[in-house]
């Protein structure tokens, strides 16, 4: 649900779902699926890479996110 973070936060998957689609039009949940980068965002972050392991096949996908500096304390 959550694409724009501030620096300094982290990724949150909550409301995530990952769906494998597969060539005869079928599909299923994903639930076994690394995000990365993982921890502290910085303004250098502009997509997430979701990844997951099926039959021995790696699939991989990207998110677009957006991450805004953190404000300045004065």
């Amino acid at each position: 649900d959550k694409v724009e973070y501030t620096e300094g936060e982290s990724f949150d998957a909550t409301g995530m779902v990952v769906t494998a689609k597969y060539s005869d039009n079928t599909s299923n949940p994903v639930t076994s699926y690394t995000c990365s980068p993982d921890g502290a965002l910085s303004t250098s972050n502009n997509e997430i890479t979701v990844s997951y392991t099926e039959g021995g096949v790696i699939k991989i996908a990207t998110q677009d996110i957006t991450v805004n500096a953190a404000p300045l304390n004065t």
